[in-house]
């Protein structure tokens, strides 16, 4: 897991964000975190589905395209659910709730700095 800065239509968002692209770390997201520990944000990339088996509270999934559009944006899912979205390359995971008070949806660009990760939106020099 490597932290990032995490942008919306150029806009610096002020929350905790990171990067996650092992495979152990895309099936376990923000699971695997201590709860003291986990970031408000966390992209596993390459990624198109995401379950929240194990959960105990919901969490907001936000589908991003190569080129950082945001496909789809689900609130609030519950524990024990799927989503998916055909032709994500990768996805955020999201406290609950952050989604909407970020304003991030479908057709916004998510970017981040920090660390090469063309998949999670656009690389910010």
């Amino acid at each position: 897991m490597r932290s990032c800065a995490l942008y919306r239509d150029g806009r610096f968002l002020p929350i905790s964000a990171a990067l996650v692209n092992s495979i152990a770390g895309r099936a376990l997201g923000l699971l695997a975190r201590a709860r003291d520990n986990r970031p408000d944000a966390l992209c596993l990339t390459p990624c198109g589905a995401v379950h929240t088996a194990f959960m105990r509270q919901p969490i907001d999934i936000v589908f991003v395209a190569s080129d950082g559009t945001v496909l789809r944006c689900v609130a609030r899912v519950a524990p024990w659910r799927i989503a998916a979205c055909r032709g994500a390359q990768s996805v955020w995971e999201l406290r609950a709730g952050l989604a909407a008070h970020w304003d991030i949806r479908q057709g916004v660009r998510l970017t981040v700095a920090g660390v090469s990760a063309p998949h999670c939106g656009n690389a910010r020099a």
